[in-house]
């Protein structure tokens, strides 16, 4: 070798030597690199509107550069992982693609923020939640969220067929084949969107919008400003079999042109070349006009996702296009040719008809491909039929029975009723779980599947069918009531705590559990809010907010729940002589000294802490108050007078009192609210979350053996519909005023029907409280809406007892061991009656507790509670009256004198035992002169005990404050006169005992 070659060979060495030295170092600096990148994923500087606590800045990013290492991760002591250890700070970070996202099931990207700098967006499911939009539900109504579907884009969708109009499946085989849920899915897409969307726009055809006729040879019609008119319809008649036609369009983006061609061949979709699509529509029918409409932008969609060699599909948009030819060939008529935005109503009632047209002798629409599942272990065999098939093939047919008037449509949906009576085993739908509960099923194998939302979609069809016409169809329905009540029991079986069941085939098949994939899970959510709508049931309600909180990861343990009451009573001003009166006469009757409570005037926590220690007394009846805000608003009203007419105007009373269980499972419709209306303030402040509800106070029935509330009218649930504040705080003022005006109109013709609201402790922020409440200004202002008194507590000691007393003697026992006296346990519920009767009372004014004993509650303090109760249902009645007297509903008041005087005896007969206590005993004119010294306290609290005691027996016939009261004006007012002088009275007997107690202390 010579010298030179030996210098070119070593240089060339040298050259690869070097060049691999590199490449190792940039793939070491790069590893170092990739720390530091991933690193950036954790801490980054966030956009001002995402600023989150303890996320570094990028500076300390670059400063943290030496102090983080590479370090394995061992997962489970199975497997390795590459991970970063962030010395400085204790931290591990682990890899989120390769590691994090398939271990857990999470997602993420980097992404921008506004201000160009980059975060990591972690997301703990895709799941989109939606909610209806809708407060009510009827069978011609927008049916659930398919109003934002596209069938026709899913990627399972070979085509839409020309000849029938509906969509053809490639979901379990790639011949295509009719698949009834996909088509029923369809359907009910755009007749969702039919009502959603705006009209279309129309574009009729220049010489083509009256009837023409063209022979043999080929013409073309040129389209001018077709821009965004994508749908073609016209009217054929063809005299030959072999016409057909085409049109030309342009792709609005890449201006590539296209040829749609419709010709007569069984073929459904022929792909020639990459510009001409095929689609086959069988042989028109001879001499007989049909209507033909297609979505040229979708069938241009579905002619590109296919080539002619593999004809595989992809995935794509509907395509945006220009029409620019119309081209005709044979012999054929053309009538009212139209390019349209859109022609939702003629495709949904295709379906409708493929429906009648293809119903099978079972009343059933088969679908003809094999279904196997779990891995084999579960197979249809082709034929078979489905259950939410059957229920959207319901739901198409009776809104188009409802629409077009045709018995037809009506007929078949009650054919499809037919397989609801035969078992799966045997060629139907129904399943047993263990036996007992029917299961509608979507997939009906042997052993069952029970898939949950295709039985939920099908209990929908169902119901859409028993309301379908004007009279309900009872046979209908029974079948859908046993399918809810299955439901009603198998919805937990569903619940993972940390997501929900696709199905229950584990349990048929003793195998691992098919949880639902995210997207399913918020069609489950969204089918329980909808049932909730439909039903009123709070299962559903409940279960779907906690499965929202699911994919949140926002996992709680549900036993943590409070199960006991809370009282909140906020101190407005005008509570402030009542809570004194209470508080004095109390410790008069129970020879209690508050002289610190009298002279100071301010109510502290010692005080606080003594009226919490009476309600845990009762242990199974724990209340618990909330002693800053209860401190701190009485002594700032008490002190700052100033901030009386302040508050005056900003707010009415105020009394909430969140009732829950008394004791797991007794007393679960304990649940009736003490407040009142134009709190946007307070509430706003506090974040209470507020419910309109209708009631009926029809009390016989409402706590029949103590269950839950079951009023009914004309064999229909009374309380038909609650809106909660997110609810209202979506809707605009016409929404919500034709939501509530219709509940309102149906009921006021009832007796005694009324609004109330009804209170929560929840967080809604101020945007979302603003708009609640001005929304129900609206509607207030609207209907005139008063909150009135409303009592539905009047059961008598001696009833509660002989139904109660054995098992609260039980109770006691269990929770304070042998009791001595039967009387003890006597003591004790009474006072729990008062209490009982207390929260199940409507107030304007706050009610509250007397002060307790060692040894029980004392009698007489009962009474002193009793006193208050009543006193405070007179101020109650008199502030709903002004209440409605200042909205111009009633009248104002007019002066005895000019009333009728057989109307005035009427009125004080009725309320004799009370009229001569006040008159007998001279009140009016006493205080005052010589008889001063006859008012001991013994005799006033004797007095007031027995005049409130007349006033609670005939204070369920004061029926003079309800919308739908049948009493006279005069009568109204003669009762109002009436009750002013029993509260001016008992102002006067509270005065003079507190002056009288003055004196003797």
């Amino acid at each position: 070798m010579s010298l030179k070659r030996l210098k070119f060979v070593s240089a060339v060495c040298l050259t690869i030597c070097f060049a691999l030295g590199y490449k190792l170092f940039l793939i070491c600096d790069r590893f170092n690199n990739w720390d530091v990148e991933r690193l950036k994923i954790f801490y980054f500087t966030p956009s001002p509107v995402m600023q989150l606590p303890g996320v570094y800045s990028e500076s300390k990013v670059l400063a943290m550069e030496d102090d983080v290492l590479p370090v394995v991760c061992q997962i489970n002591g199975k497997r390795t992982v590459r991970c970063l250890e962030d010395v400085e700070h204790g931290e591990v970070y682990m890899p989120f693609k390769s590691f994090l996202q398939p271990y857990f099931d999470v997602y993420g990207t980097l992404k921008k923020s506004e201000n160009g700098s980059t975060f990591f967006d972690f997301q703990h499911s895709f799941a989109k939640i939606q909610q209806p939009s809708f407060s009510t539900y009827r069978a011609d109504s927008v049916f659930g969220q398919f109003g934002t579907y596209n069938v026709a884009e899913r990627f399972r969708v070979r085509c839409i067929n020309s000849k029938s109009g509906v969509p053809m499946s490639v979901q379990w085989s790639q011949r295509g084949y009719y698949y009834p849920v996909q088509i029923g899915q369809y359907g009910l897409e755009h007749y969702s969107r039919s009502i959603i969307e705006p009209m279309p726009h129309v574009q009729y055809i220049a010489g083509l919008s009256e009837k023409r006729c063209f022979v043999e040879g080929q013409q073309t019609i040129t389209i001018q400003n077709s821009s965004e008119l994508s749908v073609l319809r016209m009217f054929v008649l063809s005299s030959d079999q072999e016409s057909s036609f085409h049109i030309t369009v342009q792709r609005s983006d890449t201006k590539q042109l296209y040829r749609i061609h419709y010709i007569p061949a069984a073929e459904p979709i022929r792909v020639i070349n990459s510009f001409d699509v095929y689609f086959g529509f069988g042989q028109l029918p001879k001499n007989r006009w049909i209507r033909f409409t297609r979505d040229l932008s979708v069938d241009l969609m579905h002619g590109i996702g296919y080539t002619s060699k593999r004809m595989k599909k992809v995935k794509l948009k509907a395509i945006k296009l220009v029409i620019l030819q119309l081209a005709f060939a044979g012999e054929l008529c053309v009538a009212n040719v139209s390019l349209q935005t859109h022609a939702h109503v003629d495709h949904f009632l295709d379906v409708a008809n493929w429906f009648v047209e293809n119903q099978d002798g079972k009343g059933g629409w088969s679908v003809p491909v094999k279904r196997s599942m779990s891995n084999g272990r579960l197979v249809l065999k082709p034929g078979w039929y489905s259950a939410m098939a059957q229920g959207h093939a319901m739901s198409v047919l009776c809104r188009a029975y409802l629409l077009e008037n045709k018995k037809e449509y009506l007929d078949s949906a009650l054919k499809a009723v037919q397989l609801f009576y035969i078992n799966a085993s045997d060629g139907g739908l129904i399943n047993y779980f263990y036996n007992v509960f029917p299961w509608y099923e979507e997939y009906p194998t042997t052993p069952g599947s029970f898939v949950l939302n295709g039985f939920i979609y099908s209990l929908i069809g169902l119901r859409d069918l028993a309301f379908c016409s004007e009279r309900v169809n009872q046979q209908v329905l029974d079948i859908y009531k046993i399918g809810l009540n299955s439901l009603k029991n198998m919805l937990p079986l569903y619940d993972t705590g940390v997501g929900s069941l696709y199905d229950l085939r584990h349990v048929s098949l003793h195998g691992a559990p098919n949880v639902a994939r995210w997207d399913y899970h918020a069609v489950h959510i969204f089918q329980l809010h909808w049932l909730y709508i439909i039903e009123g049931d709070e299962l559903f309600k409940e279960t779907a907010n906690r499965w929202i909180r699911f994919s949140e990861a926002l996992l709680q343990n549900s036993s943590a729940r409070c199960s006991y009451p809370i009282l909140s009573l906020p101190m407005i001003y005008c509570y402030v002589d009542v809570i004194f009166w209470l508080w004095q006469f109390s410790s008069i009757l129970t020879g209690c000294n508050n002289n610190y409570w009298y002279n100071t005037k301010i109510l502290t926590k010692n005080a606080v802490s003594k009226l919490i220690k009476y309600f845990n007394f009762v242990k199974w009846g724990r209340l618990e108050i909330m002693e800053s805000d209860f401190v701190e608003r009485f002594n700032s009203l008490r002190i700052n007078t100033s901030r009386q007419d302040e508050l005056k105007q900003q707010c009415s009373l105020f009394c909430c009192i969140t009732c829950g269980l008394i004791e797991k499972n007794e007393f679960t419709a304990l649940r009736c609210l003490l407040l009142t209306c134009h709190m946007e303030k307070w509430l706003v402040r506090n974040g209470f979350d507020v419910q309109v509800v209708m009631l009926c106070p029809k009390v016989s029935s409402w706590f029949s053996d103590f269950g839950i509330l079951e009023t009914k009218f004309n064999n229909e649930i009374f309380i038909s519909r609650s809106l909660n504040c997110a609810e209202i705080c979506r809707m605009n003022k016409d929404e919500l005023f034709s939501t509530v005006g219709k509940y309102f109109q149906t009921y006021q013709r009832k007796e005694n029907a009324i609004f109330i609201i009804y209170s929560d402790l929840k967080g809604y922020n101020f945007q979302q409280l603003s708009q609640y409440f001005q929304n129900m200004q609206f509607v207030n202002y609207a209907y005139k809406i008063a909150h009135v008194k409303i009592s539905i507590a009047q059961f008598s000691v001696k009833c509660f007892l002989s139904e109660r007393k054995k098992q609260i003697f039980e109770r006691i026992k269990e929770k304070h061991g042998k009791v001595d006296s039967q009387d003890h346990i006597v003591s004790r519920l009474s006072a729990l009656v008062v209490v009982f009767e207390l929260l199940t009372a409507k107030h304007d004014q706050p009610v509250f507790i007397s002060y307790p004993s060692e040894n029980g509650l004392p009698a007489i303090a009962r009474k002193a509670l009793f006193v208050m109760y009543n006193f405070t249902r007179m101020c109650s009645i008199l502030n709903s009256f002004k209440k409605m007297v200042s909205t111009n509903y009633y009248p104002k008041l007019v002066p005895l004198a000019l009333l009728s005087s057989d109307m005035q005896r009427g009125v004080l007969a009725e309320f004799r035992p009370l009229t001569d206590m006040i008159f007998s005993f001279d009140i009016i004119h006493s205080g005052n002169g010589s008889r001063r010294s006859d008012f001991t306290v013994p005799k006033i609290c004797h007095w007031l005990t027995n005049f409130t005691s007349q006033f609670s027996k005939i204070y369920s016939k004061i029926q003079i404050l309800t919308p739908a009261t049948d009493l006279l004006f005069d009568e109204l007012f003669v009762k109002i006169h009436l009750i002013e002088m029993f509260h001016n009275t008992m102002k006067l007997m509270f005065n003079l005992l507190c002056l009288e107690t003055l004196n003797g202390m």
